[in-house]
């Protein structure tokens, strides 16, 4: 159910609301209840969290701001598909800021964050996927993000995971198991104090699910973003030129440029220059 509750706000919380739209908005984009494609309107989604119209208004302008939305050409909103190319490349990103947020946290999480994290990966385990392990798995990262002491980049860490949460062919149920035991190598490095351990479990971690979505593309016969590079670019045909009908250039040996010049002084070359004086209305030879 989508329904937000309200009855706790003051009527002046208008910029509470908003938040809690935005936040309600996302998790239905992120969960598949509103698709890649699908059109957005105030009313609809208004209507489906049972707020007005204002706070809905506010949070689909800032999601239109982010990219998660985009307008059409006929002023509609809908939600953008994200492509596979737009997901390695955020995976990559990830990949750097996450692996270096694991260096700093460690040795920096309480051991109550430890045992909630480990307790949070047995869950995964056992219960497979679902919305509440989904949110195991982010609050898994965000703690480690968190801990790293540097809150802009757990804000970039959140945004990042955000988007290629938003990527549906990225959710790889059939490697839970896997990604339990690259929890647990991360959280025993991280307890250890053992940075460039935690990092390199991270980098791990992140290389296994590209690799493994990349091999799951090529199964379905997906063309890879690499596929499509390696595939050979046409080299234009040079449009043929004309002949040229302008008159020919002056030969090497009445050329100004060529050897037999002279200084250029008239009387070195009384025919040429007479010619030219009578081409500029002269009659007198020098």
């Amino acid at each position: 159910m989508d329904t937000l509750i309200t009855e706790d706000l003051d009527p002046g919380d208008g910029q509470k609301l908003s938040v809690m739209a935005y936040t309600a908005l996302l998790d239905m984009i992120l969960r598949g209840a509103i698709v890649a494609g699908e059109a957005v309107t105030e009313r609809q989604i208004a209507g489906r969290l049972g707020i007005s119209r204002t706070p809905v208004r506010e949070a689909v302008r800032r999601m239109e701001g982010e990219g998660t939305l985009e307008r059409q050409r006929g002023g509609a909103l809908v939600v953008r598909p994200y492509s596979l190319e737009e997901f390695l490349h955020a995976l990559a990103v990830r990949r750097l800021l996450e692996g270096e947020a694991a260096r700093l946290a460690a040795g920096r999480l309480a051991p109550e964050v430890l045992a909630a994290a480990r307790a949070r990966t047995d869950r995964l385990r056992s219960g497979g996927m679902s919305e509440t392990t989904r949110e195991d798995d982010r609050d898994f990262h965000a703690a480690i993000a968190e801990a790293s002491g540097n809150p802009v980049l757990a804000t970039a860490i959140s945004d990042l995971r955000r988007r290629t949460a938003m990527f549906r062919l990225g959710r790889l149920p059939e490697r839970i198991d896997q990604v339990c035991d690259e929890h647990l190598a991360i959280l025993d490095a991280l307890a250890r104090g053992d940075g460039e351990a935690a990092r390199a479990a991270v980098h791990a971690h992140l290389d296994n699910v590209r690799g493994h979505l990349l091999q799951r593309l090529a199964n379905l016969g997906t063309p890879t973003p690499a596929q499509v590079g390696a595939l050979p670019v046409p080299v234009p045909v040079p449009t043929p030129i004309a002949p040229s009908t302008a008159a020919p250039a002056a030969t090497a040996r009445e050329g100004l440029g060529s050897a037999n010049a002279g200084s250029g002084n008239p009387q070195d070359h009384p025919r040429r220059y007479g010619r030219v004086l009578r081409v500029r209305g002269a009659t007198r030879r020098p």
